[in-house]
């Protein structure tokens, strides 16, 4: 086997996993004196590759301390505030008039006097009407 042409594929990166290992094997056995500086430093590089895949790193993963009724506590007062702050950001409404909404208390006022202006107007008119009526069905 062409272990020179494999090493060349090898830096190419156009080597299978056979013949990777078929050269990490090769460069592990021989004696480090017989081989080239191109052979020894790949065998340098591919020990300390193995040597790094060997090695193990402890994660310890942090648990929250805290219940799920304080996330719950929390949430619920998020949403008392939110539902407070929309609450209050509403206009007052006195009133409505054809339809539309009274927003001010002045204009609750005016539309309150018109109103009992037209009462008054259409009460004398009622009285007016009855008078007419029993005039005009009096019979003497």
């Amino acid at each position: 086997m062409d272990y020179n042409d494999i090493l060349r594929r090898y830096y190419e990166g156009r080597t299978s996993l056979d013949e990777e290992q078929a050269l990490r094997d090769y460069l592990m056995q021989s004696d480090f004196n017989s081989l080239s500086i191109e052979e020894r430093a790949t065998r340098q590089m591919m020990s300390y590759a193995v040597g790094k895949a060997e090695c193990k790193v402890a994660i310890h993963t942090h648990r929250s301390s805290r219940p799920i009724w304080q996330y719950t506590l929390a949430t619920a007062a998020c949403l008392l505030v939110i539902a407070g702050i929309v609450k209050l950001s509403q206009p007052t409404v006195y009133g409505y008039y054809n339809g539309q909404p009274i927003l001010s208390m002045e204009e609750a006022k005016q539309r309150g006097e018109e109103m009992m202006a037209a009462l008054a107007s259409a009460n004398d008119m009622h009285q007016r009407n009855e008078e007419f009526l029993k005039d005009l069905l009096k019979f003497e």
